[in-house]
């Protein structure tokens, strides 16, 4: 999504909330692409990020994922302030 729509998103929201925010930008992947000779590509083109980021979508098992991630890291959460109370 581009930047102005996020910020557009989070304008709506109480700012004094916390929440969790997944960001992957062109520059989370300096070096982790590689060439068809295994070579290691210093940067993407901005236009090549654009045009990937454009058309992504998230797997629905990837959400599943984050979501279990903070659903049980939660719990471990109010498993541990339990604890602590007693």
């Amino acid at each position: 999504m581009k930047v102005s729509k996020a910020i557009e998103m989070l304008k709506g929201m109480n700012p004094d909330s916390e929440i969790v925010i997944e960001w992957w930008d062109v520059n989370c992947f300096h070096d982790a692409i590689v060439d068809a000779d295994g070579n290691d590509i210093p940067l993407i083109p901005q236009n090549v990020w654009d045009a990937f980021a454009h058309d992504f979508s998230v797997r629905d098992s990837v959400m599943e994922d984050v979501w279990n991630d903070i659903q049980w890291g939660l719990q471990d959460y109010v498993t541990q302030l339990t604890k602590e109370v007693k």
